[in-house]
């Protein structure tokens, strides 16, 4: 989708027109339509946070769809209220065949107006996102990718300002969800480094470890998740230094990458096994959102960490019952070649503070499906060892609508990953599955670092589609993260 802003009304195209509850119409509507309040009221349109009316031509109107999606109550309006409302009424436009709108918002004072422009802008471009270039001209038209959305408003400048912050949110986001819904076939370690490559912003340093270099600094758990497949693994580390005055860096976040997840020798059921491909979500994201900050350039020190393997069954494969030196030094009893993304996420975080020495830690993975079964699809798990910590991620979910639940972390979890034969085994006795998951990583944080572990795997995928999330991949935690950022960093 493009987004214009504009001063005047594209004619002779579909309207869109976000509503508060007062029914009043932007003079802009009244000036060209012959629509009043009395028709909203008999359409049963009352302005209300959700209310939606939608029709095709008029009768001596100007425009060829009308769309209209109520905003509610002035007073209790956010971002969130207007990216949904923008949602709606983007779903319904790419229903019909029109590829020329214009959207209005309503007559109110300059700062709010900027307010609703700019969030509409930035929800109408996630909400018309579609994960389609496999699909043929001869299958598919694909006019609708190419709507142009002209947002009305008095101070184009201004608005188109305010805007690039978060335009910027949307191209890491889209970022994410391309490098998601690319079939395992195409994106692979090698791969995701080499596009990764291409999208992101010159102020980055970027470096590649390569399996040669992995095996000189003993990141043992990465290289045996990745034995069983003929694709070599990658660890690539993006580094944003935005304030050189600050020595050190304030954040690592760490993504888990597994490309293709077969369960290894622990072979998955065949039953949605192609869904594999996503277990790279937590990659994605810390890619998307380095591109996101990069691109903003944004006044931090930051260090994005992406181990990337395949977890494939052959001859080669890790071996349940292996035990592996982890290049922390502690040894891990592999009972499970499916619980692999902690093993890579280990090293990770060992290698996060080996050579960057952060403050804090932020992992972000799609680890467990017990936290599907815990929380469903409107809550991703929050585990952390700093409650301060937990709580500001939490804040950012609830302004971004990334939600985030916290889970238990008391140190009785640790008895049940106690192995007879090494320092820690890789699953634990007696189920909280994804509570022993993130107890796993934290017996790698040292020391005071501050750490938090953030369990994407119930929202890492959309199956059905909603306003600002269409069906796919959802790159859940960009806006989170960029908004924890935002709020105690910049």
């Amino acid at each position: 989708m493009q987004i214009l802003f504009k001063q005047n009304l594209t004619l002779d195209a579909a309207l869109i027109a976000l509503i508060f509850d007062d029914q009043k119409l932007p003079k802009s509507i009244q000036d060209i339509s012959n629509i009043s309040q009395n028709f909203l009221k008999k359409k049963n349109f009352f302005g209300k946070e959700g209310d939606l009316f939608s029709t095709s031509l008029i009768n001596n109107e100007k425009f060829t769809t009308l769309i209209l999606v109520g905003l509610g109550n002035k007073n209790k309006l956010n971002d969130l209220t207007i990216q949904k409302a923008t949602g709606m009424a983007i779903t319904e436009l790419i229903k019909t065949s029109e590829n020329l709108a214009s959207l209005i918002t309503p007559d109110t004072d300059t700062d709010t107006k900027t307010q609703i422009d700019v969030n509409a802008a930035f929800a109408a471009l996630l909400t018309s996102y579609k994960f389609d270039k496999y699909k043929t001209q001869h299958t598919e038209i694909k006019h609708k990718n190419l709507i142009t959305l002209s947002i009305i408003t008095d101070n184009q400048k201004k608005t188109k300002k305010a805007f690039t912050p978060l335009e910027n949110l949307a191209k890491g986001i889209y970022s994410a969800r391309d490098f998601i819904s690319e079939p395992a076939n195409i994106l692979f370690p090698e791969t995701f480094v080499k596009k990764a490559e291409k999208i992101l912003p010159q102020n980055l340093e970027i470096s590649v470890l390569n399996k040669n270099n992995l095996a000189k600094i003993g990141m043992n758990m990465i290289l045996g998740v990745a034995n069983g497949s003929q694709k070599d693994p990658r660890l690539l580390i993006c580094k944003l230094i935005g304030n050189p005055k600050k020595k050190n860096i304030s954040i690592c976040i760490i993504g888990k990458g597994v490309c293709f997840d077969s369960g290894g020798l622990s072979l998955k059921p065949a039953q949605s096994m192609e869904m594999m491909k996503y277990d790279m979500a937590g990659a994605a994201t810390a890619l998307g959102l380095i591109q996101t900050l990069a691109l903003n350039k944004a006044n931090i020190n930051i260090v994005a960490i992406i181990p990337l393997v395949e977890n494939m069954p052959s001859g080669n494969a890790q071996k349940p019952g292996d035990v592996i030196l982890s290049m922390s030094g502690k040894t891990v009893e592999v009972l499970n070649t499916d619980a692999e993304g902690r093993l890579i996420l280990a090293d990770a975080i060992t290698y996060a503070q080996k050579e960057f020495k952060p403050e804090t830690i932020i992992d972000i993975a799609t680890l467990t499906g017990a936290i599907r079964i815990s929380l469903g699809s409107e809550y991703a798990g929050i585990f952390s060892n700093d409650l301060d910590l937990s709580q500001k991620l939490i804040n950012a979910g609830k302004k971004t609508g990334e939600k985030l639940w916290p889970f238990p972390m008391d140190d009785e979890y640790n008895d049940l990953l106690k192995s007879d034969i090494a320092d820690i085994k890789n699953i634990a006795d007696g189920g909280a599955s994804s509570i022993t998951a993130a107890k796993f990583l934290e017996n790698f944080i040292e020391g005071k670092t501050k750490w938090a572990h953030i369990d994407i795997a119930s929202v890492a995928w959309e199956n059905k589609g909603k306003p600002n999330t269409p069906k796919g991949a959802t790159a859940f935690g960009i806006k989170l993260l960029n908004q924890f950022i935002s709020d105690n960093y910049l």
